[in-house]
């Protein structure tokens, strides 16, 4: 009898520890020894049943059924909350819950969010204000937020067995600060203890927070990039979803790399108009991974690093984020055309962490095999003598 056999494999390598994970399926004609059918799944020499692989899911997602899982994406999500602000007291709803998210048009994977989104909505606050967070955990586990960057009564940092309990499956805790001090920040669970914030991180709980300085000149164009890793397996299974210390750790190589939770081609652009100061926020969630992001036509300054201010900015257009750090860069916008926006680990870039700089009237040229182009030479502004028909637009 035919039957189709996944088979998941790890092999793990010498110190640096090299991981990889690979998943094939195979017809096997061959009855299995003890007589059992179906799918198997072999982890670390172990082989899994259908009643294994849902028990794993039931415990991650609190289902045995992915497809039980509510589906969500970009157009579902929000980008920034405001909260509501009564006074000086600014309040935001938090609440995290399982979700399967759309990384990229038609694929989705296994996760878990902040409001059902990938990473959670960009909390935003007035430097001095007094933030307050009403955190709701319908996770099938315990959770905790941790406020990183944000000089928290050590009462709120949000450590399980040291600052706090962790919070239960539907129980729900208050975190209470002043925000301060101002800059980038972000937002990210802590575990229930200190066994498995890696996996926690690996399955998507994370968002930025930005606190408006007092005295703080806007950016025509201010934008946060929050940048993350991903192992995706088969069916849209998280290999964070095996292991109590994170996607790497549990026997896996990253192989989708995102930002703002969304995946190359279908990363929204960053637009811009000639002239125009733009600001770059960007925040490395990642739980293991570097991140040298590049500006291809620009020359930036890097303002500030985890938030706080660069006394004597740098100007550079590539600038490294090790896990959990901030940057933020900024440069004017005066060279028009279709630019690249990546990382510059090219095995990150070409696994989805690239993006599109394009200024307004300006769209990327495709060729016969349907990549882009991002060469200014080629980028042709409305208005200009080729017809525009002819320039085919790349999916974003």
């Amino acid at each position: 009898m035919r039957r189709s056999r996944l088979i998941l494999t790890i092999a793990l390598l010498s110190i640096p520890a090299i991981i990889a994970i690979v998943v094939a399926t195979r017809d096997d004609g061959a009855e299995e020894a003890d007589g059992a059918s179906g799918p198997k799944i072999e982890l670390a020499g172990a082989k899994l049943s259908k009643d294994d692989v849902e028990d794993i899911t039931k415990d991650a997602m609190g289902t045995s059924d992915l497809k039980d899982v509510k589906e969500a994406g970009p157009d579902e999500a929000a980008a920034s909350m405001e909260g509501t602000l009564v006074g000086k007291v600014r309040t935001f709803s938090l609440e995290a819950r399982p979700v399967r998210w759309e990384y990229r048009s038609g694929q989705r994977i296994a996760a878990w969010g902040y409001n059902g989104q990938v990473p959670g909505p960009v909390l935003r606050a007035n430097e001095g204000e007094t933030v307050k967070v009403e955190f709701r955990n319908e996770l099938p586990v315990a959770t905790t937020v941790h406020w990183h960057g944000i000089d928290v009564p050590w009462q709120q940092d949000g450590v399980p067995g040291v600052t706090q309990k962790a919070v239960e499956p539907g129980e729900s805790f208050s975190y209470q600060f002043t925000a301060t001090p101002a800059g980038t920040r972000w937002y990210h669970t802590h575990g229930s203890g200190m066994d498995d914030e890696a996996s926690q991180i690996d399955m998507g709980l994370s968002g930025a927070l930005v606190v408006r300085a007092k005295r703080e000149v806007p950016a025509d164009v201010d934008q946060v990039l929050v940048l993350d890793e991903w192992s995706i397996g088969s069916g849209g299974y998280n290999a964070a979803m095996l292991a109590g210390h994170g996607a790497h750790s549990a026997g896996s190589s990253f192989n989708v790399f995102t930002m703002n939770g969304r995946a190359a081609p279908n990363i929204e652009d960053v637009v811009v108009k000639k002239g125009d100061r733009v600001r770059l926020r960007f925040v490395n969630a990642s739980s293991v991974s570097y991140h040298p992001m590049h500006v291809h036509g620009h020359q930036a300054r890097v303002v500030a690093l985890d938030g706080n201010p660069v006394p004597s900015p740098t100007t550079r257009n590539v600038e490294l984020l090790a896990p959990g750090q901030t940057a933020d860069i900024e440069f004017v916008a005066d060279n028009p055309g279709v630019w690249m926006l990546h990382c510059h680990d090219l095995h990150h870039s070409t696994s989805g962490m690239s993006l599109l700089l394009r200024y307004e009237g300006y769209e990327p040229i495709s060729d016969e095999h349907g990549g882009g182009d991002d060469d200014p030479a080629d980028a042709k502004a409305d208005g200009d003598d080729e017809d525009p028909a002819a320039a085919a637009g790349m999916e974003h």
